[in-house]
């Protein structure tokens, strides 16, 4: 059974994130959200000292990795390790939830393998 988290509703017309972890080709959890949720929660990711890495490069850079069908994130034990840094300074208890379902979705990887897949509808 498939874990989804929907931080997108009230937000219909405007772009969607979505975010699947998969495992063997199989879905294993979703999450939908606005993206402004993912843009505040970018916005306090800071640079390491080699400069961006992992999903915070191709956020900041714009690399082109929103214009895919579908993105497999490269590292995801980085992006797991940026998200969890930024998530603590979040001002809105919403964007936190947003942040803990990513971050739960990134264990997952941990846990079971497979990949991160993100997209913008």
């Amino acid at each position: 059974m498939a874990t989804d988290h929907n931080f997108y509703q009230g937000f219909e017309g405007e772009p969607e994130l979505i975010v699947e972890l998969r495992v063997a080709r199989a879905r294993k959890a979703t999450v939908r959200a606005w993206t402004g949720y993912f843009d505040e929660l970018m916005a306090l990711v800071p640079p390491s000292a080699e400069g961006w890495t992992g999903l915070a490069l191709h956020y900041h850079l714009c690399t082109g990795w929103q214009e895919e069908n579908e993105w497999i994130d490269p590292d995801p034990a980085d992006t797991r390790s940026k998200l969890d840094a930024a998530r603590d300074l979040l001002s809105s208890e919403t964007a936190r939830s947003f942040a803990d379902a990513l971050l739960s979705l990134y264990g997952g990887v941990v846990r079971e393998g497979g990949v991160v897949v993100w997209r913008l509808e």
